[in-house]
């Protein structure tokens, strides 16, 4: 529920809490539109108490400062005004920046393309790494972007980790060729990496820092890999590996869907 116009729960978040739980609401958003700032801290607090208060189990998300949390909203995939290129760049942004996944959609009516683009395992694992790190802008030129998230698995010093990249074309109508060294992206290790592209799963081979990589980019699409340092295949005893943990929803997920 969502007003411009209104307060909506100002003055009133018992009866709202109460409602939600009495609605068997599992999750609830609760932003702060239209009101003085300087009462956010206090209603975002109040609407907690009486959450809890009803005794009913529910998710509560409210939007605190941009210093605790990166949620830069809800996943519209599935949308049919998205294409499929459009809803993996969101798949992929959120990922790479540690982002709740949030779907916001009909689940009664997925179509099969988009289900299987929320239920990536490879792309939800990225954004599920347990070192929590928000990728960064790294590299920009024209109408593409490259972000960089450093990720697991790691050495036993976390001194040495992978990384997912994402390449984003903004361009609506333009294919778009990038290329570089894995250097301009801060990946610098002596024994280079394997490269995984993440929405495929296709091995695309081993990469030295200073060898080329090139990628094509549909347009308002995206191109995602992860790359793991080579070492870890010859020291796996050595490697913090947190990535082989399986998504434990995966089979509610499916069902739900």
């Amino acid at each position: 529920m969502y007003s411009p116009a209104l307060k909506r729960s100002y003055g009133h978040i018992e009866t709202d809490a109460q409602t939600f739980a009495d609605w068997n609401v599992d999750y609830l958003k609760f932003d702060g539109c239209n009101i003085d700032l300087n009462l956010l801290p206090i209603g975002y607090a109040q609407m907690a108490q009486a959450l809890n208060k009803t005794g009913r189990p529910i998710v509560y998300s409210c939007s605190w400062p941009a210093y605790l949390v990166n949620q830069p909203e809800k996943i519209v995939v599935g949308d049919p005004r998205l294409t499929p290129d459009q809803s993996r760049a969101q798949m992929t942004m959120w990922s790479i920046w540690s982002a709740p996944l949030i779907m916001s959609n009909d689940l009664r009516n997925i179509d099969p393309i988009y289900k299987e683009i929320l239920l990536n395992k490879r792309v939800i694992a990225v954004d599920q790494d347990p070192l929590g790190i928000m990728g960064r802008l790294v590299k920009k030129s024209g109408s593409t972007s490259i972000y960089v998230k450093k990720m697991t698995p790691c050495d036993e010093n976390r001194e040495t980790c992978s990384y997912a990249v994402a390449i984003l074309n903004r361009s609506k109508r333009d294919l778009v060729t990038e290329t570089f060294t894995l250097t301009e992206l801060g990946l610098i290790h002596h024994s280079g990496y394997n490269i995984l592209e993440l929405w495929d799963g296709k091995n695309m081979g081993t990469f030295k820092s200073e060898g080329t990589y090139s990628a094509k980019v549909p347009p308002t699409g995206v191109h995602f890999f992860k790359a793991t340092p080579k070492i870890f295949e010859e020291n796996a005893e050595k490697v913090d590996d947190f990535e082989g943990k399986e998504i434990n929803e995966d089979r509610d997920l499916e069902k739900s869907m």
